[in-house]
Parts: structure tokens; sequence; C-alpha cells
């Protein structure tokens, strides 16, 4: 590859970094393996995140969500459906004020619900644990 077109690469590629992220809870990426979320279910989340905050598409097709996962539209159907089976989401149904036509959209607060819990939990342990060192410190005393 000749230095001009290694250039016309960078700068393609720099372009593209500057589209922009998606914000993924550190919480979902940190955890998941503790919340029994495999490898799939949580590269599907984050894809509807990213759907959701990237293109305002609040209900992408199996197709559009398979098409950037390796998973085959199947799999991406049973994933879907362990999510939301596990409250891990939902689907609302709701109705456009002004023209009056009714639509699904995917809602990702059970995810963030199940994520608070097991911070919560966590905190609660750590607690528990300090006050037992504590104690533990002071009957050695």
């Amino acid at each position: 590859m000749k230095n001009k077109e290694m250039k016309q690469l960078e700068a393609a590629m720099l372009e593209a970094l500057r589209t922009g992220s998606v914000s993924v809870p550190y919480l979902l990426l940190s955890n998941y393996s503790q919340l029994s979320l495999s490898e799939t279910e949580v590269m599907l989340l984050v894809h509807l995140m990213a759907f959701l905050e990237k293109e305002g598409k609040e209900f992408p097709t199996i197709e559009e969500i398979q098409s950037r996962m390796s998973a085959a539209p199947e799999a991406v159907i049973q994933t879907l459906q362990k999510l939301l089976k596990g409250g891990w989401m939902s689907i609302d149904e709701t109705t456009d004020p002004d023209s009056g036509i009714r639509y699904e959209k995917y809602n990702l607060e059970g995810m963030r619900a199940k994520l608070a819990a097991h911070w919560a939990a966590g905190m609660a342990a750590s607690a528990g644990r300090r006050s037992r060192q504590r104690q533990q410190a002071a009957t050695c005393l």
C-alpha cells in the first residue's frame, strides 16, 4: 500500500472515530458474568443502546440487530426472548400524540434496575464485612 493511500485510510478512520461513541454502563461491563449474562446478551443490550443513542431507533428490527452481531437471526430472537423474560428489558407500546399511530420501543429500565440492585447488594455486603472486621478488631483489644 502506498503512503498516500495509507494516509487516506488513516484520515477515513479518524473521521469514523469522530462520529462518537456509545455510553455503556460500566457496571454492566464489569459485572455481567456475575449477573449470569452471556457475551451475546450483553452485546445485544449494547447494540440496543447504540441504536437508540446514535440513530434514534427505539425498535430496530431483528435483521438490523443481527446485521451487527455475529449471531444468527434465531440466536438474536432467543436472546431477546431471554432478556425479556428475565426482566432485563421490556417492550413498551406507545401512541404518537400527533399522528395517533401506535408503535413499540425497547425499554432498558429493567437492565438499569438490575444493575442498581446488584451494586446496592455489593455495597451492603461490603458494609457487613467492614462491620464484622471492626467487631473482630475490637474483641482482640
